[in-house]
């Protein structure tokens, strides 16, 4: 939103925005030290995370195209009134609860029917790639630490269905640029930094077999090269996924 609230006021190129958004939505120190934290049984561990969050975005931002020389400066402040700000951050809230709510429900649909036959790794996975806090708030049942320390690492980088959703319903016109490619080589690059670590900080779980967890990165890879390979067209109206 705040992009988007950028690029309105033309403090954004479109290009500059539409990359912007594919690696600036992140999982905030908050959520990631409140309730991921709490499924974990050492201090450490998040703290760990969150520096696998925070590297990974910055390479997802190196590698993103769309950098330009914009040089654009804020001149002054817009004037926004109390009410004006309680309206907007109430339609927000609406939007991002309403979302969430949606999803509890696909989730609970799901899980009453389909997702019980998986194991708990698969099963919880699943439910952080549709809705992160879901997903998150179960992870204690993943017996392996390792496994859930990788499992956590990608459904934090991708960031869920759900806050897709919710990022579309605020960009309105702007699209949602280089959002999905770059949420997708967040969550490999994640893959692979936590699939390294944890084999050396937790050598009393039981090991990850790398081929099983490579198959889906290499289908991940061969995706965000199709789609990184398009050039963003800037020509009169922008398409909200641009062809994704």
């Amino acid at each position: 939103q705040a992009v988007h609230e950028a690029w309105v006021r033309g403090q954004l190129s479109t290009k500059d925005a539409h990359r912007m958004l594919g690696f600036c939505n992140n999982a905030g120190p908050s959520f990631l030290f409140g309730i991921v934290g709490s499924q974990f049984p050492e201090y450490w561990m998040p703290w760990l995370l969150w520096g696998i969050h925070i590297v990974s975005s910055v390479i997802v931002g190196t590698i993103l195209p769309g950098k330009t020389r914009n040089c654009n400066k804020v001149t002054g402040n817009a004037q926004v009134t109390l009410d004006q700000s309680l309206k907007r951050a109430v339609v927000t809230m609406g939007y991002i609860c309403g979302w969430v709510v949606l999803f509890r429900c696909i989730l609970a649909f799901l899980d009453r029917w389909v997702l019980w036959m998986l194991p708990a790794s698969a099963r919880i996975g699943i439910y952080g790639l549709l809705e992160l806090a879901n997903g998150c708030c179960n992870l204690q049942y993943i017996d392996n630490l390792g496994l859930r320390f990788v499992i956590c690492s990608v459904i934090l980088a991708f960031g869920g269905f759900c806050v897709f959703m919710q990022s579309a319903s605020v960009t309105g016109k702007l699209g949602l640029g280089y959002y999905l490619p770059g949420k997708l080589m967040h969550a490999v690059t994640s893959l692979i930094l936590s699939f390294i670590i944890q084999r050396f900080l937790f050598p009393g779980t039981d090991s990850i077999h790398f081929p099983i967890l490579m198959l889906p990165v290499i289908l991940i890879i061969v995706l965000v090269l199709c789609i990184c390979g398009r050039k963003v067209k800037n020509k009169g109206s922008i398409p909200a996924l641009h062809g994704v």
